[in-house]
């Protein structure tokens, strides 16, 4: 039977976190300087591609809010399954706990 490492998985949260903000972060202040793009860029090409500009910035600035939050969710899941891995293997009666 394969064997976890609660410590590893503690350690590893904050290393995923540290990984991954300066990414989504930077994706978040590159997404926000697209607001710099004024309307009348777009009225030579066509009145709609403005509105969509502006559709697809929201829908991004959304959708890296979510990842963002999705690291603090997964930084945390991985906690509570090295506290969860430890209680089990710590409550059964084959082995010896953590």
């Amino acid at each position: 039977m394969g064997r976890v490492d609660p410590a590893a998985l503690r350690d590893l949260a904050p290393q995923w976190t540290n990984a991954v903000e300066p990414h989504l972060d930077r994706a978040i202040r590159e997404v926000a300087k697209t607001e710099l793009v004024h309307f009348a860029n777009f009225t030579v090409v066509a009145p709609s591609l403005a509105s969509t500009h502006v559709v697809v910035e929201n829908f991004m600035q959304r959708e890296l809010e979510r990842k963002s939050n999705d690291v603090a969710d997964f930084n945390s899941r991985l906690v509570t399954t090295a506290d969860n891995w430890c209680d089990a293997e710590e409550a059964s009666t084959v082995e010896e706990g953590c």
